[in-house]
């Protein structure tokens, strides 16, 4: 079989996301020779499109223990994740490292933290949020 490159890769691996096997998308993952942040994204986005929350999190981690970049793409797929499993603590924490990393101005990381926080009862912190983000475009 000829060799793939991490762009095909990477699009084939979020194309079985969005079509719903994501165990293929998996196995392809695990056969890269190298991944980029792209990689571990797409995996984290499939599992997280799929109601793999616990995956997407598990996922997230080894991303983050193998010294990849955040983006906020990713962010938004894990703090969906945490809005799913009712687990908040975690997700403020990913808050706090999405300020420490700079990304906290991206509209979509900004409607994600804000779902996550009102979902969770935390509406003192969502409205917060939302007070403060009607400078984002």
């Amino acid at each position: 079989m000829p060799e793939r490159n991490i762009i095909a890769s990477n699009s084939m691996i979020v194309l079985l996301g969005k079509m719903g096997q994501v165990m293929e998308a998996c196995k392809l993952f695990n056969e890269m020779d190298e991944k980029d942040m792209v990689s571990w994204s797409a995996l984290i986005s499939g599992y997280e499109q799929n109601g793999m929350y616990e995956e997407a999190l598990v996922m997230f981690i080894e991303m983050n223990a193998n010294g990849m970049r955040l983006d906020e793409v990713v962010v938004v797929s894990v703090l969906s994740a945490c809005t799913h499993l009712s687990i908040v603590k975690i997700g403020k924490m990913i808050h706090g490292l999405v300020i420490r990393i700079g990304i906290e101005s991206y509209v979509n990381l900004q409607n994600a933290l804000i779902h996550m926080y009102s979902g969770s009862g935390e509406i003192m912190d969502a409205e917060k949020l939302f007070n403060g983000s009607h400078n984002l475009d």
